[in-house]
C-alpha cells in the first residue's frame, strides 16, 4: 500500500479525518515503532569504507551510513575476518587492539582501533530505519504486512485522543494486529534460520562412467 492508501484505511478504521501533516506523522511514528521492535532482516545493509597505510584510531574511517540504526558486525577485506566492537568510552585503552572498531554516536563516525594499520578495505554491517513513507511511497516492508501501519497508527492515535475510544480504537483490533506482527516476525525468524544454516555443495558421482 502506498501512504496514501495506508491513510485511508486508517481514516475509516477510526471514523475520523485529521490534519493530513498530523496522520503521515501517525503513519512514519508508527513505523518507527515497529522497525524499533526486532532486528529485521529487511532492514539489513552493508557499506564499505577504505582504510589508508598507516591509518590511527585517532582519525574517523567515515561517517555512518545514512539511515544508520544498529550496527552488526565490521569484516576486512575479502578474508572476512571479524572485528571485535569496542565500547566507545574504552576505545583508548585499545590502542594496541588492531582488529577492533567503534561508533562515536554523538559525532556519527565510524573508526577503528589501535594505530598503524594496513591498507585494506572494511566492510560494515549494520540495519537502518526506512526512509518516511509520503502519500507516493510504500513501506519497505512486502506489502502482505502492510496492513500494521493503519492498526498502529489507530492504537497511537487512541492514546492521543482517549476520550474518542469508541472512535479511534476498537479492542478487537488488537487480536488482529497481533496476529498478523506474529506472522511477521516469524516471517523475520524463518529468513534468519535459512542463513544460519551451513551451506555444503553437492558432488554429483558417476561411478559406472556412463557418458550422458
Amino acid at each position: 500500500m502506498t501512504g496514501a492508501q495506508i491513510i485511508t484505511k486508517f481514516r475509516n478504521m477510526v471514523d475520523d479525518t485529521l490534519d493530513a501533516d498530523y496522520e503521515y506523522q501517525l503513519l512514519n511514528d508508527a513505523k518507527d515503532e515497529i522497525e524499533a521492535w526486532e532486528v529485521w532482516e529487511m532492514l539489513k545493509k552493508s557499506q564499505a569504507y577504505s582504510v589508508a597505510g598507516g591509518y590511527s584510531y585517532t582519525s574517523a574511517l567515515g561517517a555512518l551510513p545514512t539511515r544508520f540504526a544498529l550496527d552488526l558486525s565490521m569484516v576486512e577485506g575479502t578474508s572476512n575476518l571479524p572485528y571485535e566492537k569496542v565500547s566507545f568510552e574504552d576505545h583508548v585503552n585499545k590502542v594496541n587492539l588492531g582488529n577492533g572498531y567503534f561508533i562515536d554516536l554523538n559525532a556519527s563516525n565510524i573508526y577503528l582501533s589501535g594505530s598503524n594499520h594496513a591498507s585494506k578495505t572494511m566492510t560494515f554491517y549494520y540495519t537502518e530505519y526506512s526512509a518516511d513513507i509520503t502519500s507516493s511511497t510504500s513501506w519497505i516492508f512486502p506489502s502482505r504486512f502492510h496492513n500494521l501501519l493503519p492498526l498502529k497508527m489507530a492504537q497511537i492515535y487512541y492514546a492521543a485522543d482517549a476520550g474518542e475510544k469508541n472512535r479511534a480504537w476498537d479492542d478487537r483490533w488488537m487480536a488482529y494486529f497481533n496476529d498478523l506482527l506474529g506472522k511477521t516476525l516469524t516471517w523475520n525468524d524463518s529468513i534468519k534460520t535459512r542463513n544460519k544454516r551451513s551451506r555444503s555443495t553437492v558432488k554429483w558421482e558417476n561411478p559406472k562412467g556412463v557418458n550422458i
